[in-house]
C-alpha cells in the first residue's frame, strides 16, 4: 500500500469517528430561555455598574459643592478684611482674625499697615476671587499655629484703575466660620508706580 492510500485511509477513519461522535452527542442548542437568562444577567451587570457610577458621582458632586461653598465663605472673609483695611478700619479687620492668630498679630500692626507705606496693598481694593483652596483637618505641632480645620487659600485681587494683585491666606475654622490666621498680599509693579507721590 502506498503512503497516499494509507493517509487517505486514516483520514477516512477519522471522518467516520467524528460522524459517529456527532450522532451520539447532539449539538448544544441555544434556547430562547437561555438567551433570556443571558440578557437578564447582562442587564443586571449594566445596572450595577450604572448604580455604582451614580453613587460615585453623587459623592464627588457633594464634595465639590461643599468645597465651592467653603471657598465662597473663605473668600467672604478675605474680602471683608481687604475692605476694612482699604477703609482704614483696622479694628474691623482685626475682628476677622482667629482667636489663635490674635495671640501673634496685634491691632497695632494692622494700624501701622493702613497708616504707612504698605497702604498701597489695599488702596483702591474692589474685589477678591479665590482660585485655589486646600482644606485640611489636623493638629499643628506648634501650639500657636493654625489648628483643626484649616484652609490655605490663594487668588486674585482687583483694584480701581484695572490693577490686579494676588493673595495667599491661611484661615482657621472656629464655630463653623472661617477666620484669618494670616494673609499675604502682593500687587503688580504698575500699581506701585501709579500711586500718588507724597
Amino acid at each position: 500500500m502506498s503512503t497516499d492510500q494509507s493517509q487517505n485511509g486514516q483520514v477516512g477513519e477519522l471522518s467516520q469517528r467524528y460522524r459517529e461522535i456527532r450522532r451520539a452527542r447532539p449539538a448544544a442548542r441555544v434556547t430562547s430561555r437561555g438567551v433570556l437568562w443571558i440578557a437578564i444577567g447582562a442587564a443586571a451587570v449594566v445596572m450595577c455598574v450604572c448604580a455604582g457610577m451614580v453613587v460615585l458621582a453623587l459623592g464627588v458632586g457633594r464634595g465639590v459643592v461643599w468645597l465651592i461653598q467653603e471657598g465662597g465663605n473663605a473668600q467672604k472673609t478675605v474680602d471683608a478684611y481687604m475692605r476694612a483695611m482699604r477703609d482704614k478700619d483696622p479694628e474691623a479687620a482685626y475682628e476677622l482674625f482667629s482667636t489663635r492668630a490674635k495671640r501673634t498679630t496685634s491691632l497695632a500692626r494692622l494700624q501701622e499697615l493702613v497708616e504707612g507705606g504698605s497702604y498701597v496693598l489695599v488702596e483702591g481694593y474692589e474685589s477678591a476671587e479665590v482660585s485655589s483652596i486646600n482644606i485640611t483637618m489636623g493638629v499643628n505641632r506648634d501650639p500657636g499655629g493654625p489648628q483643626g480645620r484649616v484652609a490655605e487659600v490663594s487668588g486674585t485681587l482687583r483694584y480701581a484703575g484695572g490693577h490686579q494683585g494676588e493673595f495667599e491666606a491661611v484661615l482657621e475654622q472656629e464655630g463653623g466660620r472661617w477666620w484669618l490666621y494670616g494673609i499675604n498680599v502682593m500687587v503688580s509693579p504698575e500699581k506701585l508706580d501709579d500711586r500718588p507721590q507724597e
